[in-house]
């Protein structure tokens, strides 16, 4: 399976130490250079450093620049054009605008919560509440309402407010 990813998903598998999941859940993960750069401006923080490290044999640069019209960021817009020229069977991507961007184009999205999700029904993780918890620790962008959402559907206990 090979799948094309975008910096959110990165950055929150590597906050809470989980980026070699993406190892075992998907053989093939493809980056774009423009996630490369973003991932780049992040500096010397430890998850940056960690996501360079990961990511440096992943990197595959379009042959041809896509335009799609699409009004998203540069990372986002460049992982779909990628999705489509590779035929990739799978993009992941948090952003809800750039996921309905791609699923107009016939591409599966899965985001972070997704592969989460993924992960411990293939046995990788015991449960989803300690890294859900881990990601509004370090102020990563999902509605604590949606956490409980998945939690409940995998019987866990919810996140207090």
């Amino acid at each position: 399976m090979k799948a094309i990813i975008d910096s959110s998903p990165l950055i929150s598998m590597s906050v809470i130490n989980q980026l070699e999941l993406l190892e075992k859940l998907l053989p093939k993960v493809i980056v774009p250079p423009s996630v490369l750069q973003e991932i780049a401006r992040g500096g010397d923080k430890v998850e940056s450093l960690e996501i360079l490290d990961f990511i440096q044999n992943r990197i595959y640069y379009p042959k041809n620049e896509i335009a799609l019209g699409l009004n998203l960021g540069k990372g986002e817009t460049e992982a779909i054009a990628l999705c489509l020229e590779l035929s990739a069977d799978l993009l992941i991507v948090d952003d809800k605008k750039a996921r309905n961007a791609a699923e107009s184009c016939n591409i599966k999205c899965i985001g972070t919560l997704g592969l989460l999700t993924l992960a411990k029904k293939r046995g990788f993780i015991k449960e989803l509440r300690h890294y859900f918890i881990q990601l509004v620790e370090k102020e990563r962008y999902f509605a604590l309402e949606l956490l409980n959402d998945i939690l409940a559907l995998n019987e866990e206990r919810s996140i207090p407010r």
